[in-house]
């Protein structure tokens, strides 16, 4: 992602993720990414379900912080 291939980490983290669902927490940065491409349906469903199994183990500010991009996700509907 940070080199720019969106599509490419993309699909990296979805296979990761099938072929290892406990590897969570790349539902944040697949929210990220998605995020960035401009799909923000698919960003809120990768946020929500990093949110659901990572929730309680978020700071205060961590937590506001995804809030605040499911939020952002929410506005584009």
């Amino acid at each position: 992602m940070q080199g720019g291939n969106l599509d490419g980490a993309i699909y990296c983290w979805e296979k990761t993720l099938e072929l290892n669902p406990d590897l969570s927490l790349l539902f944040y940065n697949l929210g990220l990414a998605y995020l960035e491409k401009g799909d923000k349906v698919k960003a809120l469903d990768s946020f929500i379900k990093f949110k659901e199994k990572h929730g309680t183990d978020l700071s205060a500010r961590e937590s506001q912080d995804l809030d605040s991009l499911i939020q952002k996700c929410k506005l584009g509907k």
